[in-house]
């Protein structure tokens, strides 16, 4: 992981020696550095200023192939795309598995664009109401 400024002056680097197959990564509210790894199916979130793990767990039992991850703003929620269930998997922040989201396929102008999910992005409306 490599932090930069808003104008490419690098800062600092970590996370070289636990970082297999990063796939996703996202900043929380509070500037926590959320990466999900396909390969070895794990979540680790990062302390951005200081480098340090704070939350390192594995979604193996969960997942078939993480892709993409987002946060909720309240910090309370890890929502991660599955590229091969082709959904999205809800985390709380205690780290407790809570739903899937499948896409309504009938409501769709494209299905194949939803077949294999490799980001999930948030709009700050949806990061509110978070399903």
């Amino acid at each position: 992981m490599q932090i930069f400024t808003r104008d490419g002056a690098f800062v600092r680097k970590f996370g070289s020696h636990i970082l297999q197959n990063p796939r996703g990564v996202t900043v929380d509210r509070l500037g926590n550095i959320i990466v999900v790894e396909c390969k070895v199916q794990r979540v680790i979130v990062f302390c951005q200023q200081t480098g340090t793990i704070l939350h390192k767990f594995s979604i193996m039992e969960a997942v078939e192939f993480p892709n993409g991850v987002a946060a909720s703003n309240g910090c309370d929620k890890i929502y991660i795309s599955d590229n091969q269930s082709h959904c999205v998997k809800v985390w709380s922040c205690l780290l407790d598995l809570l739903h899937f989201v499948f896409p309504s396929f009938t409501t769709l102008w494209n299905f194949a664009s939803l077949c294999f999910l490799t980001e999930i992005k948030m709009s700050s409306a949806m990061r509110e109401s978070a399903f």
